[in-house]
């Protein structure tokens, strides 16, 4: 089974200012945890990326590591964030790659104008997670990740929220 759900945020302040925080986050807070960072620019589309290695200490139980799976330390994200500046709309796309070959957590977060006010920002946020390979253990596995998941992006945007608070 497949377990997707949905996190929406209005931030009160405009689209770039919140792509800027987010990317200057990455750049301060997870200078430990962010390997392989690349910078392109594509002129014909208007469109830059930043793609990079993320590394999250793995949060499953004790009793799951000791399958062999799970006997990492971290799990290793590939994480991409496309942007157009020009245009106010920004991409944040990450998948697993530790467990690539047996699972998928995968997110997506779209960033733009608010379509009612030009100085706030939409935030749209989806996650998949398929731990189909595992039988029926797998939708226990993808419950657990989904809560997890969930409670990183409330405090990734309340994060967010706090840094442009204070500038």
């Amino acid at each position: 089974m497949v377990v997707s759900f949905n996190i929406n945020h209005i931030f009160k302040y405009p689209v770039n200012i919140v792509a800027k925080t987010y990317i200057n986050n990455i750049n301060n807070n997870n200078s430990n945890n962010v390997k392989d960072v690349q910078l392109t620019k594509d002129d014909s589309s208007g469109m830059d990326c930043i793609s990079f290695i993320s590394r999250w200490e793995n949060c499953f139980p004790r009793f799951l590591q000791r399958l062999e799976m799970f006997q990492k330390n971290y799990i290793d994200f590939h994480q991409e964030i496309w942007s157009q500046w020009d245009e106010k709309r920004h991409w944040i796309r990450s998948r697993n790659v530790t467990w690539q070959d047996d699972s998928e957590i995968a997110r997506l977060v779209y960033i733009s104008q608010h379509e009612n006010n030009q100085n706030w920002t939409f935030w749209e946020e989806t996650h998949v997670i398929n731990f189909d390979s595992f039988g029926t253990i797998g939708y226990g596995l993808e419950m657990y990740m989904k809560r997890k998941l969930k409670t990183k992006s409330i405090q990734e945007i309340k994060s967010l929220e706090a840094t442009m608070k204070s500038c």
